[in-house]
């Protein structure tokens, strides 16, 4: 009998034949029915305390679109007991997008919709965590949402969600800030994000071309100077110096 608090997840040599087998081409099937088929052999039981019932999600977008905030909180705080080293773990991630959000992910990315030659390789993007690329847990369809929350949630009382909700307006957040070095960096990450929601007007419109831009500049200062070595008002600072750029740029 498994211990108390222990949960299943996959064990490393099931992952190895899992993506042999879509690598191949022969494992693809399975993603295209109603339930995907795991076998005791292919588990082993976790300490991790997470809890194992359903969580529910709001309605999940289609593949390509933004991540819903309110779903990535609620994964969050019903995993909150997780430790960075513990939400790592590739048999962690893996097991929950193949069994308990199965039905999530099958509407997520609609595996049916790619290209045949090109489905094993999607849903290795998606379903599954490159071990040695820690960027792929922002490619991980279930993982993304805890890591975010994990990455932007801050101390404030009345909302500790803010800068989470700001991440989750737009995809470029988690395909270029949050997996980059500048992002990796936390006074850089919250400078950045704080800098944005603390100027609406100045992010109505021409978001996405506008944070490129800070970003760019950022990662241009980054080149000669240590930019890990600021504080968040010297960050700001220098975000302050893009205005007039910002102000000019449309799209």
């Amino acid at each position: 009998m498994p211990e108390k608090n222990t949960r299943p997840i996959f064990t490393t040599a099931a992952l190895v034949r899992m993506k042999d087998d879509l690598r191949t081409g022969k494992g693809v099937k399975k993603y295209l029915g109603e339930s995907f088929s795991v076998e005791d052999i292919d588990t082993v039981q976790s300490s991790l305390k997470v809890p194992m019932s359903k969580i529910l999600f709001p309605n999940p977008p289609g593949g390509g679109s933004r991540d819903s905030a309110e779903a990535a909180i609620r994964l969050f705080e019903a995993y909150s007991a997780l430790s960075p080293e513990d939400a790592s773990d590739e048999r962690f991630w893996t097991y929950l997008t193949h069994v308990d959000f199965f039905d999530y992910m099958k509407k997520r990315t609609d595996v049916s919709a790619q290209k045949e030659s090109k489905r094993g390789k999607y849903i290795l993007d998606h379903w599954f965590v490159d071990p040695m690329s820690p960027a792929s847990l922002m490619n991980n369809d279930i993982a993304r949402l805890w890591w975010v929350v994990s990455l932007t949630k801050t101390k404030d009382a009345k909302d500790p969600y803010v800068l989470t909700r700001e991440v989750f307006s737009m995809l470029d957040y988690t395909t270029h800030l949050l997996p980059g070095a500048q992002g990796r960096n936390e006074t850089i990450r919250f400078a950045v994000l704080e800098f944005v929601v603390g100027n609406p007007t100045l992010f109505s419109n021409s978001k996405e071309a506008k944070v490129r831009l800070i970003m760019r500049r950022l990662n241009l200062r980054g080149g000669y100077s240590a930019l890990s070595s600021l504080d968040s008002d010297q960050i700001k600072a220098l975000l302050e110096e893009t205005v007039p750029e910002l102000k000019k740029t449309t799209g």
